[in-house]
Protein backbone atom coordinates (compact mmCIF):
# COMPACT_ATOMS: atom_id res chain seq x y z
CA UNK A 1 0.00 0.00 0.00
CA UNK A 2 1.90 3.00 -0.91
CA UNK A 3 1.24 6.15 0.92
CA UNK A 4 -0.05 9.59 -0.75
CA UNK A 5 2.31 12.65 -0.74
CA UNK A 6 0.00 14.33 1.56
CA UNK A 7 1.04 11.45 3.76
CA UNK A 8 4.24 11.56 2.92
CA UNK A 9 5.03 14.99 4.17
CA UNK A 10 4.61 16.08 8.05
CA UNK A 11 4.30 19.77 7.13
CA UNK A 12 1.14 19.17 4.56
CA UNK A 13 -0.25 16.63 7.36
CA UNK A 14 -0.42 19.44 9.64
CA UNK A 15 -1.88 21.92 7.15
CA UNK A 16 -4.66 19.53 5.67
CA UNK A 17 -5.44 18.90 8.92
CA UNK A 18 -5.76 22.56 10.01
CA UNK A 19 -7.93 23.68 7.06
CA UNK A 20 -10.49 20.62 7.97
CA UNK A 21 -11.05 21.86 11.38
CA UNK A 22 -11.32 25.34 9.85
CA UNK A 23 -13.92 24.32 7.49
CA UNK A 24 -15.53 22.53 10.27
CA UNK A 25 -15.61 25.66 12.39
CA UNK A 26 -16.77 27.49 9.75
CA UNK A 27 -19.64 25.19 8.41
CA UNK A 28 -20.42 24.45 11.88
CA UNK A 29 -21.01 27.84 13.02
CA UNK A 30 -23.35 29.05 10.15
CA UNK A 31 -25.41 25.73 10.55
CA UNK A 32 -25.30 26.43 14.33
CA UNK A 33 -26.39 29.98 13.50
CA UNK A 34 -28.95 29.76 11.73
CA UNK A 35 -30.33 27.33 14.41
CA UNK A 36 -30.49 30.20 16.40
CA UNK A 37 -33.58 31.47 16.51
CA UNK A 38 -34.69 28.06 18.22
CA UNK A 39 -32.40 28.12 21.64
CA UNK A 40 -29.04 27.20 22.58
CA UNK A 41 -29.35 23.90 22.59
CA UNK A 42 -30.12 24.27 18.59
CA UNK A 43 -27.28 25.92 18.38
CA UNK A 44 -25.19 23.67 19.64
CA UNK A 45 -26.83 20.78 17.66
CA UNK A 46 -26.51 22.89 14.70
CA UNK A 47 -22.53 23.08 15.02
CA UNK A 48 -21.94 19.33 15.24
CA UNK A 49 -24.24 18.59 12.84
CA UNK A 50 -22.77 21.04 10.53
CA UNK A 51 -19.14 19.86 11.55
CA UNK A 52 -20.09 16.27 11.10
CA UNK A 53 -21.10 17.00 7.60
CA UNK A 54 -17.86 18.48 6.56
CA UNK A 55 -16.29 15.88 7.88
CA UNK A 56 -18.10 13.50 6.33
CA UNK A 57 -17.29 14.82 2.54
CA UNK A 58 -13.86 15.21 3.62
CA UNK A 59 -13.67 11.46 4.52
CA UNK A 60 -14.88 10.17 1.47
CA UNK A 61 -13.01 12.73 -0.50
CA UNK A 62 -9.92 12.05 1.01
CA UNK A 63 -10.51 7.97 0.77
CA UNK A 64 -11.01 8.48 -3.30
CA UNK A 65 -8.06 10.37 -3.23
CA UNK A 66 -6.16 7.61 -1.33
CA UNK A 67 -7.69 4.78 -3.34
CA UNK A 68 -6.29 6.86 -6.67
CA UNK A 69 -2.85 6.32 -5.65
CA UNK A 70 -3.36 2.70 -3.85
CA UNK A 71 -4.82 1.31 -7.64
CA UNK A 72 -1.22 2.46 -9.49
Amino acid sequence: MSKTPVEENFVTRIILGLVVIYAMMIVGGAVGGSMSSVNRYAVWLGFVVGAIFVFGIFTVAYYQYSQSYDSE
